[in-house]
């Protein structure tokens, strides 16, 4: 998957969030790195975190809390965005506001 297959659009209406935008995107000569916030998707805020090389591939994702490190995903759920998008509600479709 690529950088610019990402969007805040795309994971705002995918996920039913209330915000989506990204947090940073710094680009350089061997690529660059970013994070989204998505607020209020399945009950939850989030971030999504990484780096692209200069072909705008993506080299590493990493899911969390915002502000925090969070865990890196297999290469596999990040091929498409679909599968990015089924992650994310596995990993958080459980979760209920209290």
């Amino acid at each position: 998957m690529k950088i610019n297959e990402l969007n805040g659009r795309v994971f705002k209406k995918a996920l039913s969030a209330r915000n989506c935008r990204y947090r940073y995107h710094n680009r350089n000569n061997t690529g660059g790195n970013f994070a989204f916030e998505i607020h209020g998707a399945i009950g939850r805020d989030f971030e999504l975190s990484g780096a692209h090389g200069i072909t705008g591939e993506i080299g590493y994702l990493r899911i969390g809390e915002i502000f925090s490190v969070g865990s890196t995903l297999d290469k596999y759920h990040y091929e498409t965005v679909e599968r990015l998008i089924a992650l994310i509600f596995s990993i958080c479709g459980d979760v209920k506001e209290e």
